[in-house]
């Protein structure tokens, strides 16, 4: 399974962050997730993409824009992070409570990412795992 790391859309935010150096660039990032996510869903790649709550700056709002966002690219599947501060870096993380709605509007996208492409259960996997097995075989 491929994985991306997304964080957030805001392309002001991106920048803080320093993922991106300028607003163009942003919209270039966004573009490239999308066309990650695209790509894999057309060769039957599963791609899970990593959005995080509670970054220094982001509110509400920024969350509801990263919902649409992944609800829009369709991942396979979404997993949603709290941010943490590690000693030594120079951020300040989002208050609780901006935190805690934060993470329900991405819990949103998470449900319906999961409603469109249920986890596969390990018997899945082993059967698709032999079929590529058998396939392989006949051809080579």
């Amino acid at each position: 399974m491929g994985q991306n790391g997304l964080e957030t859309t805001d392309g002001a935010l991106l920048q803080q962050l320093r993922r991106v150096g300028s607003a163009a660039e942003a919209v270039a990032y966004l573009q490239r997730v999308a066309d990650i996510v695209r790509t894999c869903r057309k060769i039957g790649l599963h791609c899970r993409v990593f959005v995080m709550a509670g970054l220094p700056g982001q509110d509400v709002s920024m969350a509801h824009d990263t919902r649409r966002f992944v609800e829009q690219i369709r991942p396979t599947a979404l997993n949603i992070k709290v941010f943490k501060m590690y000693p030594g870096i120079e951020l300040q993380a989002a208050d609780d409570g901006n935190c805690e709605a934060q993470l329900e509007a991405l819990r949103q996208a998470q449900a319906v990412v999961n409603s469109q492409h249920p986890t596969p259960t390990l018997f899945d996997r082993s059967r698709r795992w032999l079929r590529t097995l058998v396939r392989r075989g006949r051809h080579e």
